[in-house]
């Protein structure tokens, strides 16, 4: 895929051009780190949700869905089992990860199936597809940020038959 290497490419030129002198995670070690995380989102329904997130994360971390605040670990936990209670079925798989300095790029897919109204769609058995990209910041070999987002407008228009 041509057009995704380049995508590669301009994505690691931009996060590395900013810091040359920190340290790059290598590919293996990056995969490694983030892998935690997208099986714990995978099992929503029984995993511990804040703990998961705590054992790889700076006191201080923070999740950016928007341009807002972010939302802190509290915050995070709980929304992540809501989504998990709401998509019972919720499994993320990693397409990609770029690693470049203290970051790492992570384009991901999720599906599932709502049990519950999702989005203001009523739940009828469909099932939804769709693209994510998460931005980690490392600090100190933890995460401090992630900044995300999902294709909620397509899992909306996949769900409801549009």
């Amino acid at each position: 895929m041509p057009c995704l290497r380049l995508t590669h490419a301009a994505v690691s030129f931009a996060l590395l051009a900013g810091a040359a002198h920190a340290e790059t995670m290598d590919q293996q070690k990056a995969e490694a780190f983030v892998a935690p995380f997208y099986e714990m989102l995978s099992n929503l329904g029984t995993a511990d949700v804040a703990a998961g997130i705590a054992a790889m994360a700076t006191p201080d971390y923070r999740s950016y869905g928007s341009n807002d605040k972010g939302d802190a670990l509290p915050e995070i936990a709980a929304g992540l089992k809501a989504l998990g209670t709401a998509v019972p079925d919720l499994a993320f798989r990693v397409v990609d990860v770029i690693p470049a300095d203290n970051t790492i790029v992570v384009r991901g897919e999720a599906t599932g199936t709502p049990v519950v109204p999702f989005f203001g769609v009523e739940p009828t058995g469909k099932s939804f597809r769709i693209m994510s990209i998460d931005v980690w910041t490392l600090t100190d070999g933890k995460v401090s940020a992630i900044h995300h987002v999902e294709d909620w407008a397509t899992a909306i228009r996949q769900l409801s038959g549009g």
